[in-house]
């Protein structure tokens, strides 16, 4: 059994928050984020710090610990499994953070494990910071993806523009997608293989969103087969006033 450490933010940011400093960016860009992501405190099977690592070290900017009907504060012991797996994370997690800190991590991939990064969130906003995120996730301005990156995400006039950020030798084909106020199930109105579309809502439709999908195979695949997607926010009509 193991006592794991009490000290974590719910909410942490990575690099670039001191880099700032007075110069306010112009510009909204999209920061790469993770919003669910639980630890040994719950149901998984990571220490927070080293979770933090690795996504730090894969390139996102932000990254919450969402453990299950949990706050991560005074103790919470674990009992690891007897599994060679386990017994070596552990020892190397020893390793990290004692006294000889050691680089080293281990992650395994596939239907029976966590498959730490997919999918994550694309948040566009000002500034790294985690109000700024917050008010941008609020307003909509964001995308889900395993991989594909986007350009522009508009909607406007009841249109759902979308342009993706393409990469050499891959081939898209962007879905649009909504639901009939009469049907209880969405269906895919159209579906374009190019790397820009645009999508006029037609009326009586609940919403819309697009599903981009690419020939890309995964990075770190939950299954063999799998390929690179993305997926826009869904969108509700505008209402006659505001067209």
């Amino acid at each position: 059994m193991i006592l794991l450490p009490r000290v974590f933010r719910i909410f942490s940011i990575f690099a670039g928050f001191l880099l700032l400093g007075s110069c306010e960016a112009q510009n909204q860009k999209y920061y790469k984020g993770k919003l669910h992501s639980n630890s040994y405190w719950s149901d998984r099977d990571e220490f927070p710090e080293i979770i933090k690592e690795w996504y730090k070290n894969e390139g996102f900017d932000f990254v919450a610990l969402s453990d299950h009907k949990i706050i991560a504060a005074d103790e919470n012991w674990k009992t690891l499994p007897k599994d060679s797996t386990y017994q070596k994370g552990f020892l190397e997690y020893l390793k990290k953070c004692g006294k000889d800190w050691v680089e080293c991590h281990y992650h395994f991939f596939g239907s029976t494990f966590s498959n730490a990064g997919h999918p994550w969130l694309m948040v566009q906003a000002d500034k790294l910071y985690p109000h700024s995120l917050i008010k941008s996730m609020e307003s909509g301005k964001f995308y889900a993806t395993t991989g594909v990156d986007l350009e522009k995400v508009t909607f406007k006039n009841n249109s759902l523009s979308i342009k993706i950020k393409t990469e050499v030798a891959v081939r898209y084909k962007i879905q649009f997608i909504a639901a009939h106020s009469s049907k209880s199930r969405y269906e895919v109105l159209k579906t374009i293989p190019r790397t820009t579309a645009e999508f006029v809502l037609p009326m009586g439709y609940l919403f819309v969103r697009a599903k981009i999908l690419s020939g890309k195979p995964k990075k770190n695949p939950c299954k063999e087969g799998d390929f690179e997607v993305a997926w826009a926010q869904a969108f509700l009509p505008e209402p006659p006033s505001k067209i």
